[in-house]
């Protein structure tokens, strides 16, 4: 692969000089029709980038196929399968400290931590809480499993 670069390297100028218009001035019609000419440099550059893509051309073929588990290699993410029969349920519960009655609504979230999840809490005063609690249902009425952290497996 060095030798070819080294190759491409001296034979483009080579050939960029080839392909340059006659400049005797006898001829006003260029050799490209009625469009000037490119100059010598931009000959240049687009016979480099023509032997640039032909070696990149050469190294794909060359190369072995991606294997199954190449996505993450590539950058392209792979495909994650949604269950459409789960759901994120939202709870919104607003609390004043000055009713104990305002209070008791909480006893239904916060005894099941294993079920609802306390996402965010706010004061938008000094005496109220805006509770917000989630949880995963599923949508075709049977319950989900129970997960146990400490549980060996």
């Amino acid at each position: 692969m060095a030798g070819l670069m080294r190759y491409l390297s001296l034979a483009l100028p080579l050939l960029a000089s080839c392909l340059t218009a006659p400049t005797d001035g006898a001829s006003g019609a260029s050799p490209m029709g009625s469009a000037s000419a490119p100059s010598v440099t931009e000959q240049a550059a687009l016979l480099r980038l023509q032997a640039q893509q032909q070696a990149n051309a050469a190294a794909a073929a060359t190369r072995p196929p991606p294997a199954a588990g190449a996505a993450e290699a590539t950058g392209t993410a792979p495909e994650v399968p949604v269950d459409r029969n789960r759901k994120l349920e939202t709870v919104d519960v607003f609390t004043d400290l000055m009713y104990p009655a305002s209070q008791k609504q909480l006893a239904a979230y916060l005894m099941k931590p294993e079920e609802w999840m306390i996402v965010r809490v706010d004061m938008p005063s000094p005496t109220t809480r805006w509770w917000r609690f989630q949880r995963v249902a599923r949508t075709d009425g049977t319950s989900l499993p129970d997960v146990d952290p400490l549980r060996r497996r």
